[in-house]
């Protein structure tokens, strides 16, 4: 495995660590359901968070779509979910900011 292998792999446990609830048990969000295609809401809503990491990391959308076995339109509707969350939903910035910024100090 190399370092950008090692790398994407952090970034996506932060997101599904970051993206688990401690007050219920949560155990949707998992490694293998945001990759997969689940449709429960809380995963797709750390996988729109994962799209939004990644796009911050540097990834384009055509290796996003690789990662997470989807066209590019539909990590095209992921990223635009992922905006239009963070126009509209407190709790959906302070999840996405609080990854974002465990995510700096493994990119940096």
């Amino acid at each position: 495995m190399n370092i950008k292998d090692r790398l994407l792999s952090s970034i996506i446990n932060i997101v599904v660590d970051g993206c688990k609830s401690q007050m219920w048990d949560d155990s949707d969000i998992t490694k293998e359901n945001v990759l997969g295609h689940s449709k429960n809401e809380n995963v797709c809503l750390a996988r729109a968070i994962l799209v939004g990491v990644l796009i911050d990391a540097g990834y384009t959308k055509t290796s996003i779509a690789g990662i997470l076995k989807r066209t590019t339109k539909g990590v095209g509707y992921l990223l635009k979910s992922n905006y239009l969350l963070l126009k509209t939903s407190r709790l959906y910035r302070i999840v996405k900011e609080d990854i974002s910024v465990k995510c700096r100090s493994i990119i940096l």
